[in-house]
């Protein structure tokens, strides 16, 4: 497999220096562990901070709007007939009720991730 270098045209490979990563960056949060059910706790309590909201909401809500930004998108679906200002306030009790959780929140590691770290680590 090659890649075009645009800075000096030249052609790289798998043995070439600039090919091979010497860090790399992890978007962790669904990448290295399933954390779906913590988001739906927080945003279940963020509501029901809000005062006269029982809505439960589900891993499969979570879920279905994966990718989504949540200050904007997420409100407008999870919570349609409520005022920008109400959205914004939700928003801010689902942040904190996140950050409540934090301590406790028990996220699914998924397969494979704790043995491929302890390799990543090793080659340093």
């Amino acid at each position: 497999m090659n890649f075009n270098c645009f800075s000096n045209d030249t052609r790289l490979t798998e043995t070439t220096p600039a090919y091979i990563p010497d860090s790399l960056i992890f978007d962790m949060d669904g990448t290295l562990w399933d954390n779906v059910d913590t988001y739906a706790v927080s945003w279940t309590r963020g509501m029901k901070k809000m005062g006269g909201y029982d809505k439960e909401v589900t891993r499969e809500d979570i879920l279905s709007q994966m990718g989504n930004e949540i200050g904007g998108v997420m409100l407008k679906v999870l919570v349609p007939e409520w005022t920008k200002e109400e959205q914004n306030r939700l928003f801010h009790a689902v942040i904190e009720s996140y950050q409540e959780l934090v301590p406790t929140m028990k996220p699914v590691i998924f397969d494979g991730v704790t043995e491929g770290a302890g390799a990543a680590l090793a080659k340093i």
